[in-house]
């Protein structure tokens, strides 16, 4: 940075916890400060806003070059706008100067996301050029401040959400010429609806029976967040862990479990479900019920599920809060178990990564990290 300039900054209006964070066509406005320790001839002062997506893909071919490997971008805004007036260059003096910005963002921009093959995200650039009066610029100083964009996804307009969802799980035992055990493992697990806010608890019942000739060593119930990126006519898919808990006292041959109301906490920050306004990458949530066996065996059940965003008027109940009036849970039919307790896992943070962008610790808000599976 020049010597005259003692600080030029970003200063962002819209600021929620202080954490920079918008919607699809929602004004972008601030000041862009600009602190001199001497006089200074400007030529201009200009504000890039820009947001696009990024996907690499894994090549099975290592010895291709970075220029011809899958690689794939989509831009949604790269517009620039101008707070000086570059018609009228001029000698500001020693002190203090604001230039206001007023943008207003499209209406179709996809949320800010980043994930292990790709990323959306968002920043703001702006760049002062400086020089002598009746000369050309002698040198351009840059600042940049990166935002978030997380577009609604209102789970009100689909009501089929808030309707109870369960699934069955089935197991039978096979023999041998000379020794058969028979046996049938039968499981069903519900939820009262399939639709959940970031935060939000997600309520599991379950009915366990074992008449398989195995041990269930270890009862699951895992969310899933399964991204798919694209490029150049290629897939890959990247599966991750959000949360997980583990029931993990033993269910015997002919033994039973119960669950009632387990709760599996929908971390806070997650991206919403899909990632509307990009042809890139798609991501889904999806809620597994894995149970295994002492034998090393295991069997699996599944059931999709969608995650919203809180909508405009409820953001004053704060960050992710459910309105049980605003969402009501179908009435169905409901199993009556009883409880038994089991653990949360907890998430490593070395092994983790963040979906929104990759800001310093303490730029933005606390990212929700997640495992690969």
């Amino acid at each position: 940075m020049s010597n005259a300039i003692k600080k030029f900054e970003i200063h962002l209006d819209h600021d929620i916890d202080e954490k920079y964070q918008y919607e699809p066509g929602e004004p972008l406005s601030g000041n862009i400060v600009l602190v001199l320790g001497e006089d200074l001839f400007i030529k201009s002062i200009k504000v890039q806003i820009r947001g696009e997506a990024m996907v690499g893909l894994d090549d099975e071919d290592a010895n291709k070059s970075p220029e011809t490997s899958l690689r794939a971008s989509e831009i949604y805004v790269d517009d620039i706008v101008s707070v000086f007036d570059e018609q009228k260059p001029t000698t500001l003096p020693r002190g203090n100067h604001s230039f206001p910005l007023n943008y207003v963002l499209p209406t179709n921009l996809p949320s800010s996301f980043i994930g292990k093959l790709g990323s959306i995200t968002y920043v703001i650039k702006a760049t002062v050029k400086q020089g002598f009066e009746n000369q050309v610029s002698i040198g351009s100083n840059i600042t940049s401040e990166p935002f978030l964009v997380l577009r609604q996804h209102d789970l009100k307009k689909y009501p089929e959400l808030f309707r109870p969802k369960h699934v069955r799980l089935t197991k039978s035992s096979t023999c041998s010429f000379l020794f058969c055990n028979k046996g049938k493992l039968e499981a069903e697990f519900q939820v009262y609806k399939t639709g959940f806010l970031p935060g939000e608890d997600i309520l599991i019942n379950a009915q366990i029976n074992n008449d398989y000739p195995s041990s269930i060593i270890a009862a699951q119930a895992i969310l899933f967040l399964n991204s798919y990126f694209h490029a150049k006519n290629r897939s890959q898919q990247n599966n991750q862990i959000v949360n997980k808990k583990v029931d993990s006292l033993p269910i015997d041959y002919g033994a039973e479990r119960t669950w009632t109301d387990f709760r599996l906490p929908v971390p806070p920050f997650i991206p919403e479900s899909r990632l509307d306004g990009c042809v890139l990458i798609d991501i889904e949530y999806m809620l597994h019920f894995r149970l295994e066996f002492d034998d090393g065996d295991c069997a699996e059940a599944k059931i999709p599920v969608v995650i919203g965003t809180p909508v405009e008027e409820r953001k004053k109940h704060g960050k992710g809060a459910w309105n049980e009036k605003d969402y009501p849970i179908s009435s169905g039919d409901n199993f009556d178990f009883t409880g038994n307790a089991f653990d949360d896992i907890n998430v490593d943070k070395k092994d983790l990564e963040r979906f929104r962008h990759p800001m310093e610790e303490g730029e933005t808000k606390d990212n929700i990290l997640f495992q690969e599976d």
